[in-house]
C-alpha cells in the first residue's frame, strides 16, 4: 500500500514544493542572456527570486551551461564592438541620391560607398585601462605593503602640526 499523500517519510519523496524549473528554461535563458540579461533580470523573467536562479545554475547543468554560453557570446560581441570602436573601422553602406535628369524630372540613384569611423579616444582609454591596468591606470598604484614606509605616531604628527602653527604664528606676528 502506498504511503499517504504528504508523508515526509515516504520512499522517493524529497519533500518541499515542486520546482518551477522546466527543461525549456535553458533555451530561454540562453537567448535572454544573448540580449545581455543579468541573473537578476533572469529571475524577473522567470518570476522567481535571484537565489532560485543561483540554485538552478547549481542543480541543472543544462541551465547553467546555457546561461554561461549566452553571457559569453554577448560579452564577446560587446568586446568586439568596443575594440572596433577603439581602433576605428569601415563598413559598406548603400546611399540613395535624388538626381535631376532635366525637364523637371528626377531619378533616384543608388551608390555603394564605404563609411569610415575614426578611432575613439574614450574607447581606447577604456580598453587599455582594463587590459593593461599597470601601464594605463588613471591613478598611480599606492604601495600598501609597508615596504620603505614608516608609520608616524599620532603624538608625533600632532606635535609637528603644533610646531608648524607656532612658527606661522610667530612669522605673522613679526609683520
Amino acid at each position: 500500500m502506498p504511503a499517504p499523500g504528504g508523508n515526509t517519510y515516504a520512499r522517493n519523496n524529497q519533500g518541499g514544493r515542486p520546482s518551477k524549473y522546466q527543461e525549456t528554461y535553458a533555451q530561454l535563458a540562453y537567448h535572454y542572456c544573448l540580449l545581455g540579461a543579468t541573473d537578476k533580470e533572469l529571475a524577473h523573467f522567470f518570476d522567481v527570486g535571484v537565489s532560485t536562479i543561483y540554485y538552478w545554475r547549481r542543480r541543472y547543468t543544462g541551465f547553467s551551461d546555457a546561461v554561461k554560453q549566452g553571457k559569453m557570446v554577448a560579452d564577446a560581441k560587446v568586446a568586439r564592438a568596443l575594440f572596433q570602436r577603439a581602433i576605428g573601422y569601415e563598413h559598406p553602406e548603400t546611399r540613395f541620391f535624388v538626381v535631376s535628369i532635366g525637364d523637371y524630372q528626377q531619378e533616384i540613384v543608388k551608390r555603394e560607398t564605404i563609411k569610415s569611423y575614426p578611432p575613439d579616444v574614450t574607447a581606447l582609454k577604456f580598453w587599455l585601462t582594463n587590459r593593461q591596468p599597470q601601464l594605463w591606470r588613471d591613478r598611480p598604484a599606492v604601495d600598501l605593503t609597508g615596504n620603505g614606509t614608516r608609520f608616524i605616531r599620532r603624538d608625533e604628527l600632532t606635535g609637528a602640526i603644533i610646531i608648524d602653527i607656532r612658527e606661522e604664528k610667530a612669522e605673522y606676528s613679526m609683520r
